[in-house]
């Protein structure tokens, strides 16, 4: 059970960190739509990131059973990632459709294009 607990949190922090070497934290300061850019940017990472290697271990790779513990732990494995890309597909929408929405109903003020 470890494996697989450390294969997920592996994974998580091993695209994190690709993310933040890639992307510029807060370029514009910290404000409520510099958030929002960083926050679309890394969730839509992460849950792409998560759902390609799901994808991958729906292959039932050979090479990877022995250093899961076997079939069943990839299985669990890959159904963790399964439900992390949902959550974090979701959690990309709703940065996305959230703000509009908040725009739309007055809440916010939509920053002037520059």
């Amino acid at each position: 059970m470890k494996r697989i607990q450390w294969s997920y949190l592996g994974l998580l922090l091993l695209l994190t960190i690709l993310w933040w070497l890639a992307d510029p934290l807060l370029p514009n300061g910290y404000e409520y739509f510099a958030l929002r850019k960083v926050a679309i940017n890394y969730t839509g990472v992460l849950a792409m990131g998560v759902m390609s290697v799901g994808m991958l271990l729906a292959l039932r790779p050979v090479r990877l059973e022995p250093w899961l513990d076997g079939l069943d732990k990839s299985y669990r494995l890959h159904k963790w990632l399964g439900i992390t890309g949902l959550v974090l597909a979701i959690a990309h929408w709703l940065w996305v459709q959230g703000t509009r929405w908040a725009v739309g109903w007055g809440w916010l003020v939509k920053p002037p294009r520059g």
